[in-house]
Parts: C-alpha cells; sequence; structure tokens
C-alpha cells in the first residue's frame, strides 16, 4: 500500500516521496519502488509534495522540472522543515551547472533520464544506508553527551 508506513518484523520500512509530472513515469517507477519494498507515496507537482509531505518520508525523489518549482527549489524548502530528510533529483537536462547547484543544496545524487533503474535503485540503498548512519550516530552522540550531564 503506497504512503503508508508499514512493519516487517519490526522493520520500519523506508517511504519514498516520489515527484514526477509525467504520469506514466510517476505511475511506472512508483510500481517499481514499490516492488522494491518501499512505501511509495506519488505527486504530480511542487504544490501535491508539500501537502503529502511528512516526518516519515525518509526520501524526496524527484524530477528536476515539475509544476510549481524545481525540484531543487522544492529540496531546500523541505529540507528545512524536514532534516531528516534525503533527496535524490531526475533530469533529461543535466547541466555543469545544474550538477553544482544540486551539490551545493545538498542533493545526495543527480540521475540523468533516461533513467537507468539498477543504477537508481542501488543510489536509493545508498542514500537511505547513509542516512540512517548519520541518524544513529547523532543519537548516539547524543546519548554520550547527555549521559555526561546527568
Amino acid at each position: 500500500m503506497w504512503g503508508s508506513k508499514s512493519s516487517n518484523g519490526g522493520l520500519v520500512v523506508p517511504t519514498i516521496l516520489l515527484v514526477e509530472d509525467d504520469y506514466n513515469t510517476r505511475f511506472g517507477l512508483g510500481e517499481i519502488l514499490s516492488s522494491e519494498g518501499y512505501d511509495v507515496v506519488l505527486a504530480k507537482d511542487a504544490y501535491e509534495a508539500i501537502k503529502k509531505v511528512d516526518r516519515k518520508t525518509d526520501l524526496l525523489l524527484s524530477d528536476l522540472q515539475i509544476p510549481g518549482m524545481s525540484g531543487l527549489e522544492l529540496w531546500h524548502q523541505m529540507s528545512h522543515q524536514y532534516p531528516a530528510l534525503v533527496s535524490i533529483i531526475m533530469t533529461a537536462f543535466s547541466t555543469p551547472e545544474i550538477k553544482l547547484k544540486a551539490e551545493e543544496s545538498g542533493v545526495f545524487s543527480l540521475f540523468n533520464k533516461p533513467l537507468d533503474i539498477d543504477q537508481l535503485l542501488l543510489g536509493i540503498e545508498n542514500v537511505l544506508h547513509q542516512n540512517k548512519l548519520n541518524a544513529s550516530n547523532i543519537f548516539n552522540e547524543g546519548t554520550v553527551i547527555e549521559s555526561r550531564f546527568n
């Protein structure tokens, strides 16, 4: 079921917010991600994505050119409100300037269209794993700091 936080043997399934204005790409990629075990929330534009994102969302997977604002602008707005969120941007219009802007804004990866699904799935796995490690380190550091002051 797309968009719900579910458990599988006690493990939380990552939630991906997929923002893509092309209907076939949105639903096709959504089906692939769902079949890989992710909870997938679909949005056709930036405004719908803003309404659907919440603190349970793990990854923003967005096209660069979407109605409402660019994928980078959407990421910028969401990253301030949800600091644990990570992002992958997809584009058919990659330039050195776009790559630099994506890097400077903290986007984890930029994938060119047409998508290599295997590479995208690997990128998603990597970013979610890295984010989990970072969250674990922050939690552990917080625990140590807290115990020193008790």
